[in-house]
């Protein structure tokens, strides 16, 4: 099962992606973030504990992060968590009119109880495709000015480069 999620942005292509690299001040500007915890950190990226809500009901996972900085592409592979398996491909492309930034999911779900197909489709349907909505709503907000998140995305900005 592949999601895809997908918000045209009026805000600098780098710093857009600088923002969406840096995960640990996710918290600080996506209100739907409970932590972002870096267990490790590699040569080619980070291995991260993430734990967001889906409303009321906490979900988390583990996943390393890599960065493709020439394609503006942040890859990950869920390791740990209900969401073991699945891979995630973040873009971040300037167009004419703004930026484009997607999020596409695909769900290679290793976990017993998930890997049936109504498994993969509560968690793609009701979790991931609301979860990546949100982030990509609100950063869209928090970089396009939102003032309550002006400190958190200059902050994330300036410890990121």
């Amino acid at each position: 099962m592949t999601t895809v999620d997908e918000i045209m942005m009026q805000a600098d292509a780098d710093d857009i992606f600088q923002v969406a690299v840096n995960v640990e001040f996710w918290p600080e500007i996506l209100p739907h973030y409970r932590w972002v915890r870096i267990l490790e950190r590699r040569a080619d990226g980070l291995v991260v504990e993430m734990s967001a809500r889906r409303g009321s009901i906490p979900v988390k996972w583990v996943a390393i992060q890599t960065v493709d900085r020439a394609q503006r592409k942040i890859m990950y592979r869920h390791i740990g968590g209900a969401t073991k398996g699945m891979n995630v491909v973040w873009r971040v492309h300037p167009l004419g009119e703004g930026v484009h930034v997607s999020i596409v999911h695909e769900l290679r779900l290793q976990h017993p109880l998930v890997r049936t197909f109504l498994g993969k489709t509560i968690v793609g349907s009701v979790f991931v495709k609301y979860i990546a909505g949100e982030t990509l709503r609100w950063m869209k907000a928090a970089l396009e000015g939102g003032r309550e998140h002006t400190c958190a995305v200059q902050s994330s900005l300036e410890l990121g480069q």
